[in-house]
């Protein structure tokens, strides 16, 4: 990450792909005194996902923003969707919509409890240390 930022002048925003990737770009960046952490100076950073590393990476101003897809409508709606086709003959007359939803700073507060019910005593196992 460090190699190609160093080639790469230009970029001002990083996407992780993966909620795991966020912490160790964030860190290259870091070390290059890129200044991504969110305050309108430097590189610019958005993660994906509503994982406990990326929700503690907004709440702490590491991530501009993350998404949700919705998971927990993914697994739903689709049985439903079946059930419905199974036993009563109907077919979806709409598209199911689950996401993407932005989470910024103005809605993490909200997601971080909906989160925790989902992963447990893991989310702080987690998301402990990833942003240090």
């Amino acid at each position: 990450m460090q190699s190609y930022l160093l080639g790469h002048e230009s970029v001002n925003v990083i996407f992780a792909v993966t909620a795991g990737s966020g912490p160790w770009m964030y860190a290259a960046a870091n070390e290059l005194d890129l200044s991504p952490a969110v305050d309108g100076d430097g590189i610019t950073m958005v993660g994906v996902d509503e994982s406990p590393v990326s929700l503690e990476g907004v709440k702490g101003g590491f991530l501009l923003a993350t998404h949700s897809q919705g998971f927990y409508l993914q697994g739903f709606t689709p049985f439903e969707i079946l059930f419905w086709n199974r036993e009563l003959g109907s077919d979806p007359t709409y598209d199911a919509l689950s996401g993407p939803i932005l989470i910024d700073s103005s809605n993490v507060d909200a997601w971080i409890p909906m989160t925790r019910n989902v992963f447990g005593d893991q989310y702080d196992t987690l998301s402990e240390g990833a942003w240090e």
